[in-house]
């Protein structure tokens, strides 16, 4: 269940250290079988030389017949024009605190994760140029990849029709919807119930 959950999510207050740029935040709610469980906010900030990073915190407490978690998830990536050059992603939960840190490299990027089930350290090879906390603010057009900062690895994304797609990594299977560019849904499929959010306003 908990594994479901964290590719949903990702700090925020960081934002104002990074830089005095423009910054944009994106409000949405999450919802299962229609009830409100949360809210994730999501920020992009461009700083005075250039480089973005995307924040995404989100704040999740479900208890529904067979449906229970706790899970808050803060995920900070940031990007020059060439693509990613590193993420932070700590999930903090009932059974404790884990996190992913993803550092740019001569060849890629070296990844040291401490996650409920395993302990590992690996590098990638190559460029990352979507994440899933970009993926708030860019629509995938250009690539069939975005890493999962938490997890480590890669989604694997697919175009089902203009604006909405589907992303898989491992067993987690996502819809995104799009409109202008701006996530403005993410179904996330579950073999109790779906895990929705929403998009609500610009804050």
């Amino acid at each position: 269940m908990i594994r479901i959950l964290l590719l949903i999510f990702l700090p925020f207050s960081s934002l104002l250290v990074f830089s005095q740029g423009s910054s944009i935040l994106r409000n949405y709610r999450v919802e299962v079988a229609g009830i409100k469980v949360g809210e994730i906010i999501a920020s992009k900030t461009i700083n005075l030389v250039g480089e973005t990073q995307y924040t995404v915190k989100s704040n999740i407490k479900v208890n529904l017949l067979l449906y229970h978690a706790k899970l808050n998830y803060d995920v900070k990536s940031n990007f020059t024009n060439k693509g990613m050059i590193s993420s932070n992603a700590d999930v903090f939960s009932k059974k404790g605190h884990f996190y992913t840190r993803t550092t740019k490299t001569d060849q890629g990027f070296s990844i040291n994760s401490k996650q409920e089930k395993q302990h590992f350290k690996k590098n990638l090879n190559g460029q990352i140029l979507y994440s899933f906390s970009s993926l708030f603010f860019n629509e995938p057009i250009q690539s069939n990849l975005a890493y999962a900062e938490y997890y480590g690895d890669f989604i694997q994304i697919k175009k089902i029709r203009n604006g909405e797609y589907s992303g898989i990594l491992d067993k987690n299977k996502d819809r995104y919807f799009y409109q202008n560019g701006d996530l403005i849904k993410v179904i996330k499929k579950n073999p109790v119930l779906d895990l929705v959010f929403i998009y609500e306003s610009v804050i």
